[in-house]
């Protein structure tokens, strides 16, 4: 940039010598606008850094005054909790339960829920069935689709998963549910998992709904 600089400097020179003479050759005269241009860009460019080395000398002026310390004072992650409510469900209505409906809250340092921004898989196993066909099925969630699965109300604050297990519903009535969720603060992952009755029979019947 200096050395653009330098050259658009030098071609200014120059054009006030050639506007003291009395003509002024098309070709030189079509140059020396664009020098100019390149000049008043130039120092468009020039005002814009010097502002943004400000704001950051100034970030920094504030950093170092918060402490080291300061990160100790952020909320991040430090254990995941299922909901007791966590297990099987009907999740179309008929009465049946047909899947699993999981409730989970991500705690900070001090219990508390919060919405923490990361990934989620869930995994349901039937651990009775053989090694090879425990796995019933598995979920996951992204980053961007996780905020849509967050629900806060009454005492209640949590992500809520819907886990149908579709063609492949487990042949015992325990279930054990296991989840993964990794943490996009810190970059830690967390696992907890919980097993649940499931009533594979089903009757009609409101189910409840709190989560916590």
């Amino acid at each position: 940039m200096k050395t653009s600089l330098a050259l658009a400097l030098t071609a200014v020179m120059l054009a006030g010598l050639i506007v003291g003479c009395d003509q002024i050759p098309p070709d030189v005269h079509s140059q020396l606008i664009t020098e100019q241009k390149r000049v008043r860009r130039l120092e468009k460019d020039n005002e814009a850094l010097g502002q943004q080395l400000l704001r950051q000398e100034r970030q920094m002026e504030t950093l170092l005054s918060l402490g080291e310390k300061r990160l100790e004072q952020l909320y991040f992650v430090d254990s995941i909790k299922l909901g007791r409510y966590s297990g099987g469900w009907d999740l179309d209505g008929d009465g049946k339960q047909d899947g699993v409906k999981v409730f989970l809250s991500p705690r900070d340092q001090y219990g508390t829920a919060i919405k923490a921004a990361g990934a989620a898989t869930v995994q349901l196993y039937d651990l009775a069935a053989e090694p090879n066909e425990s796995l019933i099925a598995e979920f996951n969630w992204t980053v961007e689709e996780l905020p849509g699965a967050w629900a806060s109300g009454f005492m209640s604050y949590h992500y809520t998963f819907n886990c149908p297990w579709g063609d492949n519903p487990p042949a015992n009535d325990i279930v054990t549910v296991r989840v993964v969720f990794v943490d996009y603060l810190t970059g830690k992952t967390f696992s907890a998992q919980k097993a649940c009755e499931i009533d594979l029979v089903g009757e009609p019947g409101q189910q409840a709904e709190n989560t916590e």
